[in-house]
């Protein structure tokens, strides 16, 4: 139930898992308290019933603790979604076009296929149109679905984290053939996809080679810190403020040390659960626009703000690069 392929799905998780917690906790309340009032009050015990008047300090509780938990659930599923929202950097856009009974995907070097195909770790806006009635795009493993109307356009950002093969359906009853309108999303490697952008390749799968993800390499950490500061892109660090909370030496400052990077592994904190990972460009990206999905062991969250929506993917990269070590 709760295997998502993207940050996003993880959010949306969580905000449900919270939403059905609340909705528990009251539940029990409610029925407990019910069953108190009705032994206490039966007609045995109570023949005469008692006239209560009212009880100002009990009816402002009942009205304001409720409030604010009804916003604050309100708030946990609003924060992420308009952040999708409003992104406008991002890697590419395709054209969804939906017709009964199927879904057709127009790339932008104008390949079309009926088999949605992405690299992974990649933001990707959707375009989306109808050519006769209304449908609605619906990735279960993305935990997003957004409505594909025949008089305007429509559409969905989607930042795919995990690869594999996902379904896509139509969620909107659209005629005979509605429950068939299936198609899947295929999430690849960059170097996967860019092959089979340009032709170079058959259509890939989730059991296509994958080359390796690139890693930083265990090194001393004196090696590793020259290589930072000789790096020619290392003035990206103080362009976009990474120094101002991070040092390159190895002393503690806001946030960990670059120079900390160098063992290749690192310990995070991902919903609750530490766990050691690599040093990856996968781990890299998310920690540089999703910085409070994994936190280093040891530091706080909500610290340190997104690179997401002000540094160009091309800055990015060098930045991904030039933590990996490499010149």
């Amino acid at each position: 139930m709760f295997e998502g392929a993207s940050y996003y799905a993880d959010k949306v998780d969580t905000t449900m898992l919270i939403i059905v917690g609340i909705s528990v906790f009251f539940l029990i309340g409610i029925v407990v308290a019910m069953i108190y009032f009705v032994v206490r009050y039966n007609h045995k015990r109570n023949p005469v019933a008692t006239q209560i008047k009212g009880n100002n300090l009990l009816e402002a509780i009942w009205i304001i603790i409720p409030l604010f938990i009804v916003i604050g659930m309100f708030w946990l599923g609003w924060k992420d979604f308009s952040r999708l929202r409003k992104i406008t950097d991002y890697a590419m856009k395709i054209e969804v076009t939906g017709r009964m009974w199927k879904w057709d995907f127009k790339y932008p070097n104008g390949k079309t296929s009926d088999t949605l195909y992405v690299p992974v770790g990649k933001t990707i806006k959707l375009e989306m149109r109808s050519v006769d009635v209304n449908h609605a795009f619906f990735i279960p493993a993305l935990r997003m679905k957004e409505d594909v109307i025949a008089s305007r356009n429509t559409y969905m950002i989607i930042e795919p984290q995990k690869l594999g093969e996902y379904d896509i359906a139509c969620a909107e009853y659209c005629g005979l053939n509605h429950a068939y309108m299936y198609t899947k999303l295929i999430v690849v490697p960059e170097d996967v996809f860019d092959a089979w952008l340009s032709g170079d390749s058959t259509a890939p799968s989730a059991t296509t080679p994958t080359p390796t993800i690139a890693r930083l390499e265990p090194k001393n950490e004196n090696e590793y810190i020259k290589l930072i500061r000789n790096n020619k892109n290392f003035d990206l660090l103080v362009k976009y403020a990474c120094v101002s909370c991070h040092t390159v030496d190895g002393s503690k400052n806001i946030g960990p040390s670059f120079a900390k990077l160098a063992s290749g592994k690192t310990d995070v904190m991902r919903d609750g659960k530490k766990m050691t990972i690599d040093i990856d460009a996968k781990y890299l990206r998310t920690a540089l626009l999703e910085p409070d999905y994994e936190i280093v062991e040891g530091y706080s969250p909500y610290t340190m703000p997104t690179l997401r929506g002000r540094v160009s993917e091309n800055d990015l990269q060098a930045i991904i690069d030039l933590l990996l070590g490499k010149n």
